[in-house]
């Protein structure tokens, strides 16, 4: 019971650090929106890892990843911030994408990305997650709010539990996002969908903005 009430918490944390909409929620949108559900997913993925990462390091008190985040914490908010901007600009200037409405090609994972740009997106969402300092500290405040361990010790069983629940719930989020919106893009026009992607590319600068201008 103990290890089920550990896994259940490390899904819900996993689940509720992931759903705040961030790059990597933009980013799974818009390649969903195309049809290119799998990319959108991979994406998610990437963060998912990296969301584990983190958990890992603030649940098990891992002092080598605090020291590094807290001695860097305003490096690291400035080159996020700054990677982000440039990532915005470019999705911003680059012509949208055409919807893909063929229902095949949206069923058939090979037919949308290769294995190299799958590598590609799963990569992004997880430097997009890994780099930002922010997901480290709200585990922190989660793992605290729910009393992870509830006072006992953590040892390896414990912490590959809380990894592993971590991944599951965050990976359940990128899961849900993408699935809804691919079932949004079939009612989308193209033009709607134009404007929604210059939105999420606005959205990333704001955000890459907002991480420079406001301390954590």
């Amino acid at each position: 019971m103990e290890y089920f009430v550990l896994v259940a918490k490390a899904v819900v944390s996993g689940f509720i650090v992931a759903v705040p909409m961030g790059a990597v929620a933009a980013l799974c949108i818009r390649r969903a929106l195309q049809g290119r559900w799998m990319t959108g997913i991979v994406i998610g993925i990437g963060g998912a890892l990296a969301d584990a990462i983190l958990a890992a390091g603030a649940a098990l008190g891992l002092s080598l990843i605090l020291s590094y985040v807290m001695s860097h914490i305003e490096l690291l908010r400035y080159a996020g911030g700054g990677a982000l901007i440039i990532l915005g600009i470019f999705m911003y200037r680059a012509e949208p994408p055409a919807l893909d409405r063929d229902p095949a090609r949206r069923r058939s994972p090979t037919s949308i990305a290769n294995i190299a740009n799958l590598a590609a997106a799963m990569a992004s969402g997880f430097a997009l997650t890994i780099f930002n300092p922010a997901t480290f500290l709200a585990f922190v405040a989660t793992f605290t709010a729910l009393n992870i361990f509830e006072g006992t010790p953590p040892d390896v069983t414990k912490g590959s539990l809380l990894v592993g629940g971590v991944f599951v719930g965050s990976t359940l989020w990128w899961l849900i996002l993408c699935l809804g919106a691919t079932l949004l893009s079939a009612r989308l026009s193209d033009r709607m969908f134009v404007l929604i992607d210059k939105a999420l590319a606005l959205f990333i600068i704001a955000v890459g903005v907002v991480a420079i201008a406001r301390p954590l």
